[in-house]
């Protein structure tokens, strides 16, 4: 229901009787339906945080982490990201934005420390500037929300090699992990 058009205009009786539950069940758990749009985009960004310390944990190459990192923006965050905000309403769409920007920021933190450990452990040869991860980070966004529009999500995921060999070229780890 949340990718249909009429998820605004559906009352909680219609969200229900789609998830074959009770109104009382409903309540027990959520105050609104937009609560519970809430609920489904914090569980997905703690899955993707969680998936993403995973693939830095471990002694893995850093093309296996790359790899790793993509995958789990696919899986996790992409149906996330690409939940039409004006179509499930406004107010919602902006809880959304606000999550996810504190969740970008938190991102960032995270990739440029590993980033820091991985120079250190000789793994890789630089890290770019806070800058320069934020614009990469914004850009794949960016392509995944035009991919969603066009209709051609099931091609982002063909890209997931060719991203991460330019995400291996940015940090100087690129030569060696696909040649």
């Amino acid at each position: 229901m949340l990718r249909r058009n009429d998820f605004e205009g559906a009352s909680v009786q219609d969200v229900v009787h789609e998830a074959g539950m009770s109104s009382r069940s409903f309540y027990e758990f959520f105050r609104s339906k937009d609560d519970l749009v809430m609920e489904l985009v914090q569980r997905a960004t703690a899955a993707f945080m969680q998936r993403i310390a995973a693939a830095f944990d471990g002694p893995r190459q850093p093309a296996d982490v790359v790899d790793h990192l993509l995958l789990a923006y696919l899986e996790e965050l992409v149906p996330v990201l690409t939940l039409d905000r004006e179509r499930i309403g406004r107010s919602v769409g902006e809880r959304i934005e606000v999550h996810r920007t504190f969740y970008f920021e938190k991102l960032l933190d995270l990739v440029l420390a590993r980033l820091h450990t991985a120079v250190e452990d000789g793994q890789i040869s630089t890290v770019p500037e806070r800058v320069v991860i934020e614009v990469v980070l914004t850009g794949i966004e960016g392509l995944t929300l035009r991919y969603n529009r066009e209709n051609r999500l099931a091609e982002l995921a063909e890209l997931r090699p060719a991203l991460g060999r330019a995400l291996l070229d940015l940090v100087g780890a690129g030569k060696s992990a696909h040649t």
